[in-house]
């Protein structure tokens, strides 16, 4: 509708009342009294009588005082709701009505999950491969060989509701519905309460919440995989990185960045020829790329990596006193911030206990 009074083909703009213009009293506002004004458009509230050619009539006086009892009420609507979800939160409660694959609601408490046992399967299986060392991509073309179902494609057999069409390829399974499956700590048995949020009713975008400002509830349903398997794997998607199209991998892809634009650096390896293998700064392709071409090779790398070990293993020998003490003293830094964290997840939990 903007960008149509914004090219002058609009002459009125009709709505039930003033709120369904807006709840935003500082937007409608600047809509009615900047962008339909500077557009010569007529705007009409038929409940509130208002309009804005009869400026001089009371109801339009009282159109601003309108505007902000709206936007009181969308306020007050919105601290509500949030007020009830964040009781059921910290209660334990699930806050989604949407079940993860491998669980089912409890048909004699529907705030309970139950493992789906065919699904518990597949989750089971998608794990062990990620222990193996496969990545999602190896895994979903794993999983379209040996014909299992996608999440979608099950829910549709089972006469489940799903928000998402039938897939044309009921097999073809998505890196991204490997890599979600890969990141619930739900699949551990416990609930995960408050993992996103909101600035301001006005602003819909959701933030991923730090792991200490979640509510982490354990032993709430059957857990489909242990607690030290899921760190294990977490520990191994930190390490995760792609191979070339020819196949090839190094020790240091993703762990190289660009000292100009602090990217990440892509590894490039020339098919049967170690000695031309490369990282290249992933921000320099294409006409309007932030940083310019540059590479290390490989063999430099290799060379520059060996170089400083041993410098530190010559310094850790001459200085072994000062080594050990700065070690240590590091270990109980980094230790006292785990140490902070965990007291903090466990407050919380005791508090909602």
């Amino acid at each position: 509708m903007l960008t149509e009074i914004e090219a002058d083909h609009v002459a009125v703009v009709l709505t039930k009342d003033l709120s369904r213009l807006g709840r935003n009293s500082t937007m409608t506002g600047m809509f009615i009294n900047i962008t339909f004004a500077k557009h010569g458009v007529r705007y009409i509230a038929i409940n509130d009588n208002f309009d804005t050619q009869n400026q001089n009539s009371v109801d339009y006086d009282f159109g601003g005082i309108r505007m902000w009892f709206n936007e009181y009420f969308a306020r007050d609507t919105s601290r509500k709701i949030r007020a009830v979800q964040k009781a059921k939160g910290e209660r334990g409660e699930h806050l989604s009505g949407l079940v993860p694959y491998g669980y089912l609601k409890d048909p004699n408490d529907p705030k309970k999950w139950i493992m789906d046992e065919e699904a518990a399967k597949v989750v089971k299986h998608i794990f062990d491969l990620c222990m193996e060392g496969r990545g999602p991509l190896q895994i979903a073309n794993l999983l379209r060989e040996k014909k299992v179902l996608t999440i979608t494609a099950y829910q549709m057999r089972e006469g489940r509701n799903t928000t998402r069409s039938e897939p044309v390829d009921p097999y073809r399974w998505e890196t991204r519905s490997i890599t979600d499956i890969l990141a619930r700590r739900e699949y551990t048995g416990c609930t995960v309460n408050f993992k996103t949020y909101t600035n301001s009713i006005w602003d819909k975008t959701t933030h991923k919440n730090p792991v200490e400002n979640r509510a982490i509830f354990y032993n709430t349903q059957p857990a489909i995989i242990d607690i030290d398997t899921f760190e294990k794997v977490q520990e191994i998607r930190e390490q995760w990185h792609r191979r070339t199209k020819s196949g090839n991998s190094h020790m240091f892809s993703g762990l190289v960045f660009c000292a100009d634009c602090k990217s990440r650096m892509s590894f490039s390896s020339a098919k049967g020829d170690e000695s031309k293998w490369y990282f290249t700064c992933s921000n320099s392709r294409g006409k309007d790329s932030p940083c310019t071409a540059h590479y290390i090779r490989v063999i430099v790398l290799e060379r520059l990596v060996w170089h400083y070990t041993q410098r530190v293993i010559e310094l850790v020998l001459r200085y072994e006193a000062h080594f050990r003490a700065f070690i240590e003293q590091k270990l109980q830094t980094e230790s006292a911030a785990i140490l902070k964290t965990k007291r903090k997840q466990l407050e919380k939990s005791t508090v909602c206990l």
